[in-house]
């Protein structure tokens, strides 16, 4: 009977470590630091599946609490790590909707933040896009066949600074 007991004693602490490690894991991720829009709505949209993660973990969390509480009952001696872990685990749900209202507090001062940026970025944009456009507009100029080399290496620039401005619309594109 010892013997069963340490079993099942053992199955709840690892049961235990993986949920408690699941809900680590969850915080690092929510805590990150978001380096632009795209990572910032990626934290948002976790976020958003949390309560659905926290409704199925907490199904698990009340089957290892009975299942400790089970123990307690046939005397079994839980350590104070086990104790401090298993009172660790029952109020990580309170936690991680607490660290989700804070966050996204501290989200939407970043979109802003990113969205002056972007508006700053879309009008570089758009000077480069003038800019190209004007140099676009001197080729006509350029009919001398003695210096083709010259007029080659202006287009691979310009054909260079297109698909550079193909890939900031791009970016802008999906930001929006």
């Amino acid at each position: 009977a010892k013997h069963l007991t340490e079993t099942i004693a053992q199955r709840a602490r690892d049961r235990n470590l993986v949920m408690l490690e699941n809900f680590r894991k969850l915080h690092r991720e929510i805590s990150r630091p978001p380096n632009d829009i795209e990572e910032l709505t990626e934290i948002k949209e976790l976020m958003s599946r949390v309560p659905i993660e926290i409704e199925k973990m907490k199904q698990e969390i009340d089957e290892n609490m009975g299942v400790f509480q089970t123990l307690e009952k046939f005397q079994y001696k839980l350590s104070n790590e086990d104790m401090n872990k298993k009172w660790e685990l029952f109020g990580f749900p309170l936690q991680t909707y607490e660290l989700i209202e804070s966050k996204n507090e501290e989200l939407e001062k970043q979109k802003a933040l990113f969205q002056e940026s972007m508006v700053t970025e879309q009008e570089e944009f758009n000077e480069a896009i003038d800019d190209l456009e004007n140099i676009v507009k001197t080729f006509i100029q350029y009919t001398d066949a003695k210096q083709y080399k010259e007029t080659a290496e202006m287009v691979e620039r310009v054909n260079k600074r297109l698909e550079e401005c193909i890939n900031s619309a791009k970016i802008f594109n999906n930001r929006e």
